[in-house]
């Protein structure tokens, strides 16, 4: 089977939905899937070793795969590439015979369809509540003869494509994973604290990602000002603006205790995961109630692979992978005293955080990328069979 992903976002880049398009592929080329990326092409000067080492080198990949850089305009001309890079970009999957196209591009997946290309989409999204008009599009596109199919990464993402008339037959949850390979081999806790440049006697909560208003770093800043016994580390932060909204946050609520290292590459999280003692989701339903964007976050895996507390806010994405008091703590969404009384609790009790984080590990080895992987291919399969196509 050749697949060819095609995508208009920056190649590489900070953007999480780019590292989980990157370890689908790879994962998918482990299992033996011939599998193409294709993107818009940086200039040479941008990454002098090339964009498919850049790729590689940056999201820690070494699968099999090929990446077809097309060039039409700067990458960074976000309005220009979305409109030219389906016409380059389809003229190289035309010639390469592929037997589906994949993207998670909504504008791809559009113009994949009208062109008659065997297509599968994939999302994070409840589109219905993000996209409310191009929902109702979608769901006429969905009943093309040629549209495969669309994986969400959750029940909650799946349920509003069912809203907008997606058959229940091309719609598959298929909940996204973690890096093996990156969190191994473990590191003890000294040690990774002492290569991360943090406190070595502290009790610290974790979070990683963005740090923009839609992700609840206001909620991680109250609860940090209100638990000044508990060292809070946010690893991450925004393409051109770095970590000055958290700043702003912490700034505003007085949260004296939160260090923020910046952005680090995917392969260098797994040192901050495990000098961590709780890891934390933002529990606030706002990006999933109010934007629709941000459901059951990809971190969530890592988090669980990496053998700690977790909290997050009690809300149906979320409980679709974590069980309070089993594998993680679910404390009230965007109720501030809540969430630290969880912290506490789990800051007071060593004995709690180390069941809690023992049962998410074994719990993660279900959700593993090549685990995907398996799923998504037989999902191909069953869906390119209900075309004809074997």
């Amino acid at each position: 089977m050749r697949i060819c992903y095609v995508t208009d976002e920056r190649y590489p880049s900070g953007e999480t939905d780019t590292q989980q398009v990157t370890m689908t592929i790879n994962a998918l080329a482990h299992e033996g899937v011939d599998m193409t990326l294709v993107v818009p092409a940086f200039p040479a000067a941008d990454h002098p070793e090339g964009q498919e080492a850049a790729i590689r080198s940056y999201y820690g990949v070494d699968g099999p795969f090929e990446v077809w850089p097309v060039r039409t305009v700067h990458p960074a001309r976000r309005g220009l590439v979305k409109t030219l890079h389906p016409l380059p970009a389809f003229r190289r999957v035309s010639a390469a015979n592929a037997d589906a196209v994949y993207s998670r591009n909504l504008q791809i997946a559009f113009s994949a369809v009208a062109r008659g290309f065997p297509t599968m989409f994939e999302s994070y999204r409840v589109i219905d509540r993000r996209y409310p008009r191009m929902a109702r599009l979608f769901g006429r596109l969905s009943r093309a003869k040629n549209f495969l199919g669309v994986i969400t990464h959750s029940q909650v993402s799946a349920d509003g494509f069912a809203r907008v008339g997606v058959e229940d037959e091309k719609i598959r949850v298929i909940h996204n994973g973690f890096s093996d390979a990156q969190m191994h081999p473990q590191l003890g806790q000294a040690e990774a604290r002492k290569e991360c440049g943090l406190p070595t006697e502290a009790c610290i909560a974790l979070y990683t990602g963005h740090m923009n208003p839609t992700k609840g770093i206001d909620v991680l800043a109250k609860l940090a000002a209100q638990t000044p016994n508990i060292q809070h580390v946010w690893v991450g932060g925004e393409t051109g603006r770095g970590t000055e909204y958290a700043e702003e946050c912490c700034r505003s609520e007085g949260a004296v205790n939160v260090i923020l290292p910046g952005w680090v590459s995917p392969p260098e999280l797994k040192a901050y995961f495990y000098s961590a003692d709780i890891l934390l989701i933002p529990p606030t339903s706002k990006p999933l109630s109010e934007h629709g964007n941000t459901v059951l976050p990809m971190k969530t895996f890592a988090y669980m692979a990496a053998g700690r507390a977790i909290v997050a806010g009690d809300q149906e994405d979320i409980r679709e992978v974590l069980e309070h008091g089993r594998n993680g703590w679910l404390v009230e969404p965007g109720s501030i005293e809540s969430g630290v009384e969880g912290l506490k609790a789990l800051a007071a009790d060593p004995a709690l955080r180390a069941r809690l984080g023992e049962t998410a590990a074994k719990d993660s080895a279900g959700y593993t990328w090549r685990a995907r992987a398996k799923k998504i291919e037989a999902f191909f399969d069953e869906r390119l069979g209900a075309l004809g196509r074997d």
